[in-house]
């Protein structure tokens, strides 16, 4: 990501329960693809995102694929970069 961010505007957001984010009560949050995907989408949603291109990398393909078929009504999603794929229809 250091490489791109001289060219582009970069937002790595973490998926809740991952990295340094909160760990939401399993009675709180459903741990799904779809659910993380919605989650993402509001987020974009939140900070006025108008057009982004999204890479797609390990655990967040099958996330980042759920987000595109979302946001694709939206039309701001313009491009998808993919570096490594897990595939997982199901979660």
């Amino acid at each position: 990501m250091i490489a791109l961010a001289d060219k582009y505007y970069l937002i790595a957001p973490d998926y809740p329960g991952f990295g340094f984010s909160d760990f939401p009560d399993i009675g709180a949050f459903e741990y799904s693809f779809e659910n993380i995907s919605a989650y993402i989408d509001s987020f974009t949603e939140a900070i006025n995102l108008q057009s982004f291109t999204i890479c797609l990398h390990d655990y967040g393909c099958p996330v980042g694929l759920r987000i595109d078929e979302t946001i694709n009504s939206h039309e701001w999603l313009s491009d998808v970069r993919v570096v490594s794929l897990l595939v997982a229809l199901d979660g």
